[in-house]
């Protein structure tokens, strides 16, 4: 049986951005209050609420959902590939 092993590449910010825009995202959990940052208009809901935002290689959020799978679900549905960032 023949192992395979994932290869990890160093990405810097910027690099990160130009090499996956379009094509990459990650996700990001954030509380209300932080969802209030990406998009002041509609910042109606309590702070204490745990959110999941779907973030390009770039760094703009592109959708917020209430959970994690929803917004794995929205990347699966654009061809996005799914980074972890450390």
């Amino acid at each position: 049986m023949e192992k395979r092993m994932a290869a990890r590449i160093a990405l810097n910010d910027a690099t990160l951005a130009d090499f996956g825009l379009g094509s990459m995202a990650y996700l990001k959990k954030v509380k209300a209050k932080e969802f209030a940052e990406f998009f002041p208009e509609d910042a109606q809901i309590d702070g204490d609420v745990t959110l999941w935002a779907l973030v390009s290689a770039d760094g703009n959020p592109l959708i917020v959902a209430d959970s994690r799978e929803a917004a794995l679900a929205n990347a699966f549905e654009n061809d996005l590939e799914m980074v972890k960032l450390q």
